[in-house]
């Protein structure tokens, strides 16, 4: 990512209070805005799931984890659509706005000493999308695979109810990408609040449930 990124700044009402670049941001712990997409598959032979990024082993944070479908930070004067850009930068999808359904703007903190301190505004979004996992044109630079987990075991795993569940999905190893099945983990997940997986699950079963 280019150093000249610049984000709007806000205070913790999410009154706009300014401009900073993106260094600043992390280091001052100025609140933000984020676009989060989950990716929606409904599968006719199962239950539906969830897509989950393998994050690249080359970031900064959270190297070789799981985490949302699709997420970034928003340029200065974007706005929430400028998830449309993310979606096509990480996943390779064209999507239309009418396409996805807000869940609302979900307010997170995050802070790891003298690393970074990350306070975000996040828009949420699901997006419906059944598209074989081989047929991404995922961000190579960011993203070392793609997974799906059912619903099911989303709720179980971070609940506490099991400590793993299987995971069924792709990676990019030398080029090529091939599937792959792999046990995944509480701590195999980027750590987002529980409350943040209950917001998201509440979001999608309405969802599911509106056909």
């Amino acid at each position: 990512m280019s150093q000249l990124e610049l984000f709007d700044i806000f205070d913790n009402q999410m009154r706009r209070i300014g401009i900073a670049s993106r260094q600043e941001v992390h280091r001052m712990g100025y609140w933000h805005e984020t676009f989060h997409c989950w990716v929606v598959y409904e599968s006719p032979a199962g239950e539906p799931s969830l897509l989950f990024q393998l994050r690249s082993r080359d970031k900064d944070t959270f190297a070789g984890k799981l985490d949302i479908s699709c997420a970034g930070h928003l340029l200065t004067g974007e706005g929430a659509a400028g998830g449309l850009r993310e979606l096509e930068e990480e996943l390779g999808i064209r999507a239309v706005w009418s396409e996805l359904h807000p869940c609302g703007i979900y307010p997170n903190e995050y802070v790891e000493p003298g690393v970074l301190i990350d306070r975000e505004f996040s828009h949420v979004f699901l997006l419906r999308c059944n598209k074989p996992l081989a047929d991404y044109n995922f961000q190579a630079e960011e993203i070392e695979g793609l997974f799906l987990l059912p619903i099911s075991s989303v709720v179980q795993l971070v609940t506490g109810q099991v400590k793993e569940v299987i995971a069924e999905g792709v990676l990019l190893q030398e080029g090529k990408v091939s599937t792959h099945r792999q046990k995944v983990q509480l701590q195999d997940l980027v750590p987002h609040p529980r409350a943040y997986y209950d917001y998201i699950i509440e979001h999608v079963e309405a969802l599911l449930h509106q056909f």
